[in-house]
């Protein structure tokens, strides 16, 4: 077995019993692909690397099997692989794959990996938390089903909700017309 890269510690614990853990190989370095097309990109695609909102860098890989968005930094957990050994995790991988690898980034790498200390300029990915965490699931499920009720009530009402927590107040008068316009609703207005 791999493991995804999208895991956690605790998952892997629970997961493998400890009699199969050592047929389960677990990926510790690589650069994950975080999209994916089925398709090369147009030739007018002159770039390789761009930035999301927050300034983070990213490059495009494009060949004839397909186009993948990946991390300028690489994934990394190898200051990690001498203790999920002592669990059990006996084989490890290092992906070069989608990249051009140096021989001092294998250096590092590896260098790393003996010392157990975390490789410099990586990125951990999902691997704290994984990307199922039962405690964000219920609090997203709690914050629908609130803003459900919200809704609920605000049609009750006939009203609109505002999105802070309670409908908005309809501003018509009794004749369903809105008292904007009339002579005396506008507080500046002239009288």
């Amino acid at each position: 077995f791999i493991t995804p890269i999208e895991n956690s510690h605790n998952n892997l614990l629970d997961t493998f019993e400890k009699n199969v853990r050592d047929r389960v190989m677990i990926t510790v370095y690589g650069y994950p692909a975080l999209f994916r097309m089925r398709f090369m990109l147009p030739e007018s695609y002159e770039f390789m690397y761009f930035w999301d909102k927050k300034e983070m860098p990213f490059k495009v890989l494009s060949n004839p099997d397909g186009s993948f968005v990946m991390s300028e930094n690489p994934f990394s957990i190898v200051d990690k692989a001498a203790g999920l050994k002592k669990e059990g995790f006996k084989r490890i991988l290092i992906d070069f794959s989608r990249t051009k690898v140096t021989r001092a980034e294998t250096k590092l790498v590896m260098t790393s990996l003996v010392k157990q200390q975390p490789v410099p300029e990586s990125d951990r990915f999902n691997w704290k938390d994984g990307f199922y965490n039962p405690e964000k699931m219920e609090a997203y499920k709690a914050a629908a089903e609130r803003d459900e009720m919200e809704r609920a009530y605000a049609r009750s009402q006939n009203r609109q909700p505002n999105g802070k927590g309670r409908p908005a107040r309809d501003n018509r008068g009794r004749s369903g017309k809105n008292n904007y316009g009339r002579k005396g609703a506008n507080r500046g207005g002239r009288r």
